[in-house]
């Protein structure tokens, strides 16, 4: 069996632009962040990326903050790609 290729919780925090500890709690309070279900590895959670791709693509969105995503979204693809300020 391959395992996707996959993504630590550091990682996957500064892609949905949270901290590390936001996506613990969500984890440990619903068993996945923002839709996307972990993979338990020595310990560690580990988070598919073709999952994180389509949570940035907008296609993967859990119970938590979807019009904030969504926002933030459509202010990065509006940006060119560049730096998003959340001022």
């Amino acid at each position: 069996m391959q395992l996707p290729d996959l993504a630590t919780t550091e990682v996957f925090a500064k892609s949905a632009k949270c901290s590390p500890k936001t996506v613990r709690k969500n984890y440990c309070l619903t068993g996945h962040c923002y839709g996307i279900k972990p993979v338990k590895i020595g310990g560690r959670l580990l988070w598919p990326i073709s999952e994180i791709a389509r949570l940035l693509n907008g296609e993967l969105l859990g119970v938590e903050s979807r019009s904030h995503i969504r926002k933030e979204i459509a202010e990065y693809q509006a940006s060119g790609y560049a730096e998003v300020s959340h001022g």
